[in-house]
């Protein structure tokens, strides 16, 4: 079944403006017709209607999104601990953990680490403590608590977050959370770029100050927005050349400097490709 939503889950706001009406990418090679509808007051954006959980495992959604890659998600995992504090002693919880590549770094320092992970067949292969939601999590256990590029695919991202509050220790316990941003510098100058960003399986689209105030709604409070930004300035001359996902090769035109300047402009300017949110159970 596919969800609709009526009103904006963060202001309660019933008017919405179409900003999108066309086809939306499912998966490498599939479409699908979305509109893209932007809250009036607040400016959430979201899907007119989505997959909820039960398609995560059947059907085409299932055939066009169940092959993940193991190296692509190991690089991201790894570039995500720039951005958090020590885990040392801490009891960690992965939300969406996928193959499970962060717990494996995590494990090493972490006093404690555990997985939620829906999809069966990848949880029965991670040899840590896992469940196949949050909601199945005990509360008040975890210290930190992180979720990369989950919040966007969610039914209601206000409850995922209360979730995430739920089970984070009380008066101190910080959680991670990221999700693609919609500030993003690419975002903003490429049509081809932005076709290729939006995708059926991502109900909800985030700016900086959306992402906080989801956040509020749940209780949760905010501690700072971080951009998060792993590709160098080949990969953006690339697009505004080509307008499709180039590889991962820099430009010979372009030094290393270059792109550790390009990724720190961005990041300095909100325009990272992901943003992250930290915050705190009081």
């Amino acid at each position: 079944m596919e969800g609709l939503i009526m009103g904006c889950i963060l202001c309660g706001c019933t008017t919405d403006n179409i900003i999108y009406d066309g086809e939306i990418r499912i998966g490498k090679q599939g479409v699908v017709d979305r509109k893209v509808l932007k809250c009036s007051n607040c400016g959430l954006e979201r899907l007119d209607k989505f997959y909820g959980a039960e398609k995560y495992e059947e059907g085409e959604y299932h055939d066009h999104t169940r092959n993940p890659e193991f190296e692509v998600q190991d690089k991201e995992q790894r570039h995500y601990f720039n951005y958090l504090p020590s885990l040392r002693h801490k009891t960690v919880v992965d939300v969406g953990t996928g193959m499970g590549n962060f717990l494996d770094y995590a494990g090493f320092v972490a006093k404690n680490v555990i997985g939620v992970e829906p999809d069966e067949n990848l949880r029965k292969h991670i040899p840590y403590r896992t469940y196949p939601y949050i909601e199945d999590v005990p509360s008040n256990i975890a210290e930190m608590v992180v979720s990369f590029n989950v919040i966007e695919h969610v039914e209601d991202p206000v409850k995922f977050a209360e979730e995430i509050k739920r089970v984070l220790t009380p008066y101190g316990g910080r959680a991670y959370i990221v999700t693609p941003n919609l500030d993003c510098l690419l975002v903003g100058v490429s049509e081809e770029y932005r076709k290729f960003w939006r995708r059926a399986a991502h109900n909800w689209y985030f700016y900086p100050r959306t992402l906080a105030d989801c956040m509020r709604c749940a209780g949760l409070r905010v501690e700072n927005v971080i951009p998060v930004h792993r590709r160098g300035l080949s990969n953006t001359l690339l697009w505004l050349r080509d307008g499709k996902p180039p590889d991962d090769r820099r430009l010979p035109q372009i030094s290393r400097g270059m792109d550790n300047a390009w990724r720190g402009y961005l990041e300095d300017n909100m325009m990272s490709e992901r943003i992250m949110v930290e915050v705190v159970k009081d």
